[in-house]
C-alpha cells in the first residue's frame, strides 16, 4: 500500500533543521567570543580582568601620550627625574600599559633627601609604577599592588577618612587620568620602597638598637617577621635611657615582664600617621593603648609622642616614639 509521507516525518525533518540552526548559533557565539578575546589581548591596555578591561578601555584617551599627560598636569619635576633615571622611554612605550603614581612638583621638592641619591633614584621611581591598568575604584583596605621592582616591594593601600593612601602617602587631586597606554594618578608625597620586614628595619636603624636588643633577648624575632599586617610603636634609644633603674632591672631579670612590654608595642593592623584617631587601639599583648591626636601630633598613653612616622616594611609600618610604653598591669 502506498503511503503518503506523514506529518510526523515532516516534523522530524523540521526538528533536524532546528537543531542544526542552534548548533550554528552556538558555534557563531563561540567564534565571536574568541575573536573579541584575541582583539582585547592585542590592545595596549593588557588587563586580565574582563570587566576591568572594558572599564579602562572606555576611558582611554588615544589622542594623548604619556609625555603630554605629564605636561598637562605640570609634572615637570617627575618627568625630569624619569629622564635622569633613564625610565622615561620605558613608560612611553605603547606596547605595554602602566599605572603611574606621579609625585607632584611640591612632593618632589620636599623629598630631596631621598631623591638626591642617584644610586637609589631608579628604585624609588620604579616603586611608583605598576605594570598594567589599575583604576583607583579597585583599591581596597590593606591591598598590596605589585610595582616594577617586583618581589615584596609592593605598594600597600589604605583608606582614611575617604582619602586613598599608598604606602602611607596621600594621593593627589588627579586620579585615573588615562592616556594612550595607561593610567596616571598624582601623589602629594613621594613613596619610599620598603627594604625588608619590620625586624629588618630594626636591624638597619642604629637609633632603635635598644629595642632590637630586647627583641632578640625575648626571642621575638619571628613575630616581627610574620606576614601579618603589623604596626610597631618602637621606642628610640633615648626612650630606654629615660627608664628608671628599677624598670631596666626588671626587663633584664623578669622574662615575662620583658615580653609583655615588647608585645604592648605591637598592633596587628596597619596604622599610618593619617590613620590614628582619638580613642584606643588594642595591642598584641592584650591591653589597650590610649591615643590622642591633635593635627599631626600623636600621643600614646598621655606621655609618649610619635616622632618618626611611617617607615614602611614588607609586613607593616614602623612608628618611632619617644617613651617606652608600660602595660597598665604593671603600673
Amino acid at each position: 500500500m502506498n503511503v503518503t509521507p506523514s506529518h510526523s516525518h515532516s516534523e522530524k525533518t523540521c526538528r533536524g533543521y532546528t537543531i542544526t540552526e542552534k548548533m550554528r548559533g552556538i558555534i557563531f557565539i563561540i567564534l565571536f567570543t574568541l575573536m573579541v578575546v584575541c582583539f582585547c589581548q592585542s590592545l595596549p591596555l593588557q588587563v586580565n580582568d574582563e570587566e576591568l578591561a572594558v572599564e579602562v578601555s572606555e576611558r582611554v584617551n588615544a589622542e594623548i601620550d604619556f609625555d603630554l599627560t605629564l605636561q598637562k598636569y605640570n609634572l615637570t619635576s617627575f618627568r625630569t627625574l624619569l629622564m635622569q633615571a633613564k625610565l622615561f622611554k620605558t613608560l612611553n612605550d605603547t606596547s605595554k600599559s602602566h599605572t603611574v603614581f606621579a609625585p607632584t612638583n611640591k612632593a618632589i621638592m620636599n623629598a630631596k633627601s631621598v631623591l638626591s641619591n642617584t644610586t637609589r633614584l631608579p628604585e624609588v621611581l620604579m616603586y611608583h609604577v605598576h605594570l598594567g591598568a589599575f583604576p583607583t575604584n579597585r583599591v581596597e583596605q590593606n591591598m598590596k599592588l605589585k610595582t616594577l621592582l617586583g618581589g615584596q616591594k609592593k605598594i600597600r593601600f589604605e583608606r582614611y577618612k575617604g582619602n586613598i593612601y599608598g604606602s602611607c602617602k596621600p594621593f593627589g587631586s588627579v586620579k585615573d587620568r588615562t592616556y594612550n597606554n595607561g593610567i596616571l594618578d598624582t601623589m602629594d608625597e613621594v613613596m619610599v620602597p620598603p627594604e625588608g620586614d619590620i625586624y629588618d628595619v630594626l636591624t638597619t636603624n642604629p637609633t632603635l638598637s635598644s629595642f632590637f636588643k630586647y627583641v632578640n633577648t625575648a626571642g621575638m624575632k619571628q613575630l616581627l617577621k610574620n606576614p601579618t599586617p603589623t604596626t610597631l610603636l618602637v621606642p628610640n634609644n633615648d626612650a630606654f635611657d629615660k627608664l628608671s633603674s628599677d624598670v631596666k632591672e626588671k626587663m633584664s631579670d623578669n622574662h615575662r615582664f620583658l615580653v609583655d612590654v615588647l608585645e604592648y608595642h605591637i598592633v596587628e593592623a596597619i596604622i599610618c600617621l593619617a590613620g590614628f584617631e582619638n580613642g584606643a587601639i588594642e595591642s598584641y599583648q592584650g591591653e589597650t593603648i590610649d591615643v590622642a591626636v591633635s593635627g599631626t601630633k600623636v600621643v600614646f598613653n598621655s606621655n609618649s609622642t610619635l616622632t618618626v612616622p611611617d617607615t614602611i616594611a614588607y609586613n607593616g609600618v614602623v612608628q618611632v616614639i619617644d617613651k617606652v610604653l608600660i602595660p597598665t598591669t604593671y603600673n
